[in-house]
């Protein structure tokens, strides 16, 4: 007597793989989580999808960050400018206060000069 074969259903068309891609869609459709905790959520449920689908999508990666360099030290002055490390020119408006050619204002204290 032949054993009849029983096809197995493929991962993709079991309920639990339809449950996980559905929480998937509401998860990824929240607009009010911030975009680290939106990344998190995102990740475990394509984590779910994956194990209960079979599939190997890749999980969404931390954005790179973004590092914003230091202004050069202003190294000299003469009567009515000074000059920074990198050439850059800043104009004297007092004693000790000093404006950047893109805006910023620079003030002397204890020696040094901080702007912002």
């Amino acid at each position: 007597m032949p054993a009849q074969a029983h096809a197995a259903t493929p991962l993709a068309e079991t309920p639990a793989c339809r449950q996980a891609q559905k929480e998937l869609e509401f998860v990824s459709s929240i607009r009010t989580l911030s975009q680290d905790e939106k990344r998190m959520r995102t990740n475990a449920a394509i984590t779910n999808v994956n194990a209960a689908c079979g599939t190997q999508t890749p999980l969404m990666q931390e954005p790179p960050k973004v590092i914003v360099g230091a202004h050069p030290a202003i190294t000299h002055c003469d009567t009515g400018y000074c000059y920074d490390a990198a050439g850059g020119l800043y104009r004297k408006t007092a004693a000790d206060t000093l404006t950047a050619a893109d805006g910023r204002i620079c003030t002397k204290a204890g020696g040094a000069w901080n702007c912002s």
